[in-house]
């Protein structure tokens, strides 16, 4: 071959490569996207979603939100502007405004992974990309697989709840408290969300505070106009009936899948009696888990405290305050640890601060290592051997339940916190700029 015709050649050669590796790419991202539209239709007729359709269908009646599905008899326990924001779906017939609260679901999914792909390139601090950084994106939604798989086949709205949260975290980090608080009051149409509070509290979140309460009394004002005032106080009421009596029985909270502090109290009072007797007219096992719910609080104070208060919000607390929202939660099944997301993406930080990956052991990280790299992997071990490993999928439905009703969902969310706490607690007030507070 002659020497220029050669020279040719080896300059298209790298071209040619690149130009099929997109096309590869392109391919891919093809094959993807009709993937997630094909199990969009599957997705859109849930169970949970037709009745949240017909929330808004009673809405745009004028009628009674918290009466039974009449589709499938299903209760619906949210705040009442859930009404409201229901209103626009149930204009679409239900299949179609099925698969656009899908498609909503899968944009905020496709958002959360950037996001998170963020945090984790964050925690290198400028070097170079962590050995397996695939991996470590990998992580957090690996663990979270079975909650997002529930998640979208029965049409909750989890995915949305813990979207908002973090859409307004985003935005108070940004300055921006007004859109911050709009953002929150969405995540507000469950109640757990409202853990956030003491943290904003502890932050001195004051311009996010009072955004929030002025927004809230907008949304009372919708309703006000929307079903008449005199229809406001009957809505609260019937709230708090059809959630007290639906949701908060002991059958309800004990259910071997509720993996939060109070689900833990309730199983244990049907195993012990004793636990069902009155204290100060409350049975014994609805407060059993109150001092470990006070303690977790003790810790975001105590974060606060060392950093003199400042008006900042770590992304290690965001995550940290997820984990106490699971915990206190009356309801905790898979769907419901979505906003464990967070969390999970924060094991993966530490995954990439111990060099945890690393073939040869690596050079951890100067602030995380000897024991720290034992104890991430121990949790991340733990992570991956109960919520992917022992479930229904792999070991089948029997072996699953046990586990769960055995507590090694809990065992690991404890043990999560517990690692976060222990890393937040012993960094000096200084190191927290390197966490990315405001």
């Amino acid at each position: 071959m002659l020497p220029g015709v050669a020279a040719r050649v080896a300059e298209t050669q790298p071209t040619d490569r690149a130009w099929r590796r997109a096309l590869a790419l392109r391919v891919l991202a093809a094959i993807g996207a009709a993937a997630v539209a094909l199990f969009g239709i599957r997705c859109a007729g849930g169970d949970d979603f037709l009745a949240f359709y017909d929330v808004g269908a009673r809405a745009l009646q004028h009628g009674d939100i918290y009466a039974p599905s009449a589709k499938n008899g299903m209760y619906v326990f949210y705040a009442p502007h859930f009404a409201l924001l229901m209103m626009p779906f149930a204009v679409l017939p239900p299949i179609v405004a099925g698969y656009v609260w899908f498609a909503l679901k899968a944009w905020g999914l496709a958002w959360i992974v950037r996001e998170a792909s963020g945090e984790i390139r964050r925690a290198t601090r400028g070097g170079p990309l962590p050995r397996g950084w695939p991996a470590h994106l990998a992580l957090p939604f690996l663990l979270a697989a079975n909650p997002i798989l529930g998640e979208l086949k029965l049409g909750q709205v989890n995915l949305f709840v813990f979207l908002f949260s973090l859409l307004a975290f985003e935005a108070a980090r940004s300055g921006r408290p007004w859109r911050a608080a709009a953002l929150f009051s969405v995540a507000l149409v469950k109640v757990t969300p409202w853990v956030f509070v003491p943290w904003f509290i502890f932050r001195r979140q004051w311009k996010l505070l009072g955004a929030l309460a002025a927004v809230g009394v907008g949304w009372v004002a919708l309703l006000a106009a929307w079903f008449g005032p005199t229809r406001i106080g009957e809505t609260l009421r019937s709230w708090e009936t059809v959630s007290r009596t639906q949701k908060l029985g002991l059958a309800s909270v004990a259910y071997f899948e509720n993996q939060s502090l109070q689900g833990v109290s309730a199983r244990l009072a049907t195993v012990h009696p004793a636990l069902l007797d009155p204290l100060l007219g409350v049975p014994l096992y609805r407060v059993l888990w109150v001092p470990a719910a006070a303690l977790l609080f003790a810790v975001l104070a105590a974060l606060a405290w060392r950093d003199r208060f400042r008006q900042a919000l770590p992304r290690t607390e965001f995550a940290f305050v997820c984990l106490v929202m699971y915990l206190c939660s009356p309801d905790s099944r898979w769907a419901h640890q979505m906003q464990l997301i967070a969390p999970f993406t924060a094991l993966a930080v530490l995954a990439v601060r111990t060099n945890l990956l690393a073939r040869d052991g690596g050079e951890p990280a100067p602030a995380l290592c000897g024991h720290w790299r034992t104890a991430v992997a121990a949790v991340i071990g733990m992570g991956l051997l109960f919520q992917v490993v022992l479930t229904r999928d792999v070991v089948g439905k029997r072996l699953d339940n046990l586990s769960r009703w055995a507590g090694t969902h809990f065992l690991f969310v404890v043990s999560a916190t517990a690692l976060l706490a222990a890393v937040s607690l012993r960094r000096h007030p200084s190191r927290v700029g390197a966490d990315g507070a405001k």
